[in-house]
């Protein structure tokens, strides 16, 4: 189909057409090409990828606000498509001549979303920070520098970042950087924060800049907060904080990271999240890395321990009915209003020589605070890895993500890590498994990103999937998990 032909037909169509019709690419979406992709749509809300082509990518193609859909010599396939386009959101109808986005290639793999540190300062002493920012072990680059990565992110097709630290918001020039990434049409999807920083001023700073993220701020149980953060009253100020965000219209998540000390108040935390309005609640298991090492005090518990957690308060979710999100991380993702839930270790079937272990660091990644590209902020404060991450002070992210040792880890396939590991080779879930997570695998060996992930091993061969369903069974009999494939090997089938 010849685009050229198409628009000039438009343009003399147009004295004769009142209905002409225009479309755009809609907010939030980006369609472009990656060395992996050559035509595929980044969505951002939530952030997806998906690969294009034939009508479809011939109707984006098209979305230029220069061609009108209404021609009768567009093919009626076309002009559908168009329209299922729209209902989908990635295209908007618009004026001839609207200002509209552009395919655009890129000379690297398709990255979906930054997530930078972009200090590694902290104005409290979390006793289980994985970058240890109350010493400030990564510091920060200054002003000129994070400017320059910033064009950079541009240039290799990069259009969502979340922003976070240590505590983005100690740094003097976070709007100037909030400033220049919107000149670069790449939108703060997220900043992660403590919160003690945000105020009705920040938020109208925000606000005028058309910028609207979610602000993930970590709460740490009912009566364990302030503990685990190092400052007293951190809890109380952290719920005015959630109430203040929602009076504003702005959408908020949080995490916990559960150790013997708050284990007990987990119900508790989650309803009191959804109280004060968090749409989301993720539940993680807390990581043998950086502060922690030292202020653990024994307190870590088992995966075993974490997963008897999780399956006592799964029915609780269901008798609670709350209006928020769940995600028992490495376990189960349970959505308010709904009987269904996920089993998230197990994964749909994909092509084991062509997808990565984890595809979460192959089309994303974290840049800690001292320019230092990493895969992910579990693994960012690792002694054993340090080596392997890219150093953006020395080079272009481009190169980073294309050229690197770090690229060549986050690049290998479930294949290639089935077969430097006999274990899993061997497993009889490794249809589902496909790995694992490289950041747990990293707790046992920090030098080895492809190592066994023993506590996913714990999942699957303990039997944890049983234990679920037929817990839910008992006790929700209307739960239904999705996500199960009917080949899965459950004990009572």
């Amino acid at each position: 189909m010849d685009l050229a032909l198409l628009a000039i037909a438009s343009e003399t169509a147009e004295s004769l057409q009142a209905d002409a019709l225009y479309y755009r690419q809609a907010d939030g979406i980006y369609y472009g090409g990656w060395t992996d992709y050559p035509h595929a749509v980044i969505e951002l809300f939530p952030m997806k990828f998906h690969p294009v082509s034939g009508i479809r990518q011939a109707v984006l193609d098209m979305a230029n606000a220069a061609v009108n859909f209404n021609l009768p010599m567009l093919p009626q396939a076309v002009r559908d498509e168009a329209l299922a386009l729209e209902r989908r959101g990635w295209i908007t109808r618009c004026a001839r001549g609207a200002k509209a986005k552009q395919y655009r290639s890129y000379p690297n793999h398709l990255i979906g979303l930054g997530k930078w540190s972009i200090t590694g300062r902290c104005n409290y002493r979390c006793r289980h920070c994985f970058l240890s920012a109350p010493d400030a072990r990564f510091g920060e680059l200054p002003t000129a520098e994070c400017l320059r990565i910033i064009r950079e992110m541009a240039e290799v097709g990069i259009h969502a970042v979340t922003l976070t630290g240590g505590e983005p918001l100690v740094r003097e020039d976070f709007l100037t950087l909030v400033d220049e990434l919107c000149k670069h049409d790449i939108t703060v999807t997220q900043i992660a924060t403590n919160g003690a920083l945000v105020n009705e001023r920040l938020l109208d700073a925000l606000e005028d800049r058309g910028v609207r993220p979610i602000f993930a701020m970590s709460f740490d149980g009912v009566g364990w907060h302030d503990w685990l953060r190092g400052i007293p009253g951190a809890e109380k100020q952290l719920m005015g904080k959630f109430e203040l965000l929602a009076r504003r219209g702005f959408t908020t998540s949080s995490a916990m990271t559960l150790h013997r000390k708050n284990v007990g108040v987990l119900r508790e935390s989650i309803n009191r999240l959804a109280d004060v309005g968090a749409s989301l609640a993720i539940i993680n298991r807390m990581l043998e890395v950086g502060e922690w090492l030292k202020n653990g005090e024994g307190l870590t518990l088992s995966q075993a321990e974490i997963f008897q957690a999780y399956l006592d308060y799964l029915p609780c979710y269901y008798a609670d009915g709350k209006h928020i999100k769940v995600t028992l991380n490495r376990i189960a993702e349970l959505y308010p209003g709904s009987y269904e839930y996920d089993l998230l270790p197990i994964k749909p079937p994909c092509d084991f020589n062509t997808h990565t272990v984890c595809g979460s660091t192959y089309h994303a990644f974290l840049l800690n605070g001292d320019g230092k590209l990493t895969p992910c902020i579990a693994i960012a404060g690792m002694n054993g890895m340090q080596e392997n991450f890219a150093d953006l002070t020395k080079m272009h992210l481009r190169d980073a993500l294309e050229h690197s040792r770090l690229a060549e880890l986050v690049g290998t396939s479930i294949a290639d890590h089935q077969r430097a590991n006999p274990k899993c080779m061997a497993c009889p879930y490794h249809r589902w498994c496909q790995g694992g997570c490289p950041a747990q695998a990293l707790e046992f060996d920090d030098t080895n990103y492809n190592g066994v992930d023993y506590l996913r091993c714990e999942f699957f061969e303990k039997h944890w999937a049983d234990r679920i369903i037929n817990r839910l069974k008992e006790t929700v009999p209307e739960a239904h998990c999705r996500n199960l494939p009917a080949d899965f090997p459950l004990l009572d089938r």
